[in-house]
Formats: C-alpha cells, structure tokens, sequence
C-alpha cells in the first residue's frame, strides 16, 4: 500500500505454488485488468501526440483496414465499439495465441463482427481481441515492440518495470505464482481447495491485529477522515432536522 509514493503497509500470504510461499516480488497472472494496463499506456502515447483518439487505427497501421476496417478508431476500440469482440471470426489455435506478431497478422486481417441483435447494443465487450489491437497500434506508431513501449513509457517512469510484464522474461518465471487449478493434485492442495470453496465465516480481528493496524503510518489519516465523515454526516442530519421544524 503506497500513499503520497510512500510505501506505508506490504504484506503477504498464501501460497503462490505448492511448494513456494507468496513473497513480496510474486508475481500474479492478470486477464482482463491488463486492459486497464493497455488503455493507461495509449492515453500516455495520446497526451504525448503519438496517437489521436478519433483518427482511424489504420492511419497508423495500414494493414489493420483489411476487411472494411479503415474507418474504425481508438475510441471505438477503446469503448467497445468496433465489432472486434469475436476471436472466433480468427482461425488460430491455442498454440497460435501465444505468439504475438502471428497473431498481430491475424488480427490486422480479421472481419468486423456485429452482434447478433445489434439494434439493442452500444457496445460489445472484446474480451480477447482488445489487447492485440491496441497493442498492434502501440508497436506501429512507435517503431518498438510492445514490451518496449510499456517499459519505457508507462512501467518505468512509474518504476514497476521489474513488476508488470505483458509476457514474462525467462529471468521472472520463476516468480510466478501457478493457478490454484494448475497445482500438483495432493491431499494438502485438494483439502485447501475444498476448504476455500465453503462460504467465509467472519472473525473479529484480535487485538494484535489492531494494534498492527494502529501502528501504520495510514492508520491517523484514515481514523481522521472516518471522524470528519461522521462530523459532517451528524451536521447534515441536524441541519435537515431543523428545516424540517421550520
């Protein structure tokens, strides 16, 4: 936990492997929050007039206006709005995913895909084909592969370059932690998966945990925000009270 760029809490627990427990520098897989990664990086690339919102995406990479694409934009890609939700228009398989400038290609060629009731809908979510489309942009307008424009563009300047990878170097693998469904199949893992499956029962934390809350640097900031919510919740309620009298 970070506050005014000051590290003022960083705990860990869990298992990030059968065999390794969660450290501090673990890294997680992420799925769709990699968007929100992505979208910071253009708005980057857009304040520095790299890219325009509204220009079409093929301006910068001619080879995306195959099939009737010429005219779609960043903002529509952005916002959804471009009929490039359907990785199944693509014909690639599971190892085919994992190589980056193939599916680039693929992508730059693929047909737009309405939905089917299209009249209902602003909007479609692309779930699998967001990241490349905006990653094949990102590379086009700046003559770097996409790991490159993130480092030097978003994740260094905000110095988590040694944290935040859209592929992992073969140096960090070892860092990441194994999807629960991936672990080794024992009676250890099975009986921990089994317990996490049952709803939570709710504790009260112990005084030990609340002095540990006392004691970090966070804790006077949110303790006089929770009394000034509280301050002005009962002012509003008295003042309410008294035009209610008048």
């Amino acid at each position: 936990m970070y506050q005014a760029g000051q590290c003022i809490a960083q705990a860990s627990t869990g298992m990030a492997r059968p065999d390794m427990s969660w450290q501090p520098d673990t890294l997680a897989i992420n799925f769709s929050t990699g968007k929100g990664i992505l979208a910071t990086l253009v708005h980057v690339l857009v304040s520095q007039q790299l890219l325009e919102y509204d220009k079409p995406i093929a301006h910068y990479w001619p080879e995306f206006a195959a099939n009737g694409k010429d005219q779609i934009t960043l903002r529509q890609v952005m916002s959804h709005q471009a009929d490039l939700f359907s990785i199944q228009s693509i014909d690639v398989d599971s190892e085919t995913v994992l190589d980056w400038n193939t599916m680039l290609r693929h992508i730059a060629v693929m047909p737009i895909t309405s939905p089917e009731d299209a009249t209902k809908y602003d909007s479609a979510y692309s779930a699998l084909v967001y990241g490349w489309v905006l990653g094949g942009v990102v590379e086009a307008v700046t003559n770097l592969s996409f790991a490159e424009v993130l480092r030097q563009y978003l994740t260094e300047p905000l110095g988590i370059a040694d944290s935040c990878y859209f592929g992992v170097p073969d140096s960090k693998v070892d860092q990441v932690a194994k999807l629960a469904k991936d672990f080794e199949e024992s009676e250890d893992i099975s009986s921990q998966l089994k317990s996490r499956r049952q709803k939570p029962t709710l504790k009260v934390d112990s005084q030990e945990t609340l002095r540990t809350y006392a004691s970090l640097p966070s804790y006077r900031c949110w303790q006089q925000k929770t009394l000034s919510d509280k301050r002005a919740a009962e002012t509003q309620s008295s003042l309410m009270t008294a035009l209610m009298k008048i």
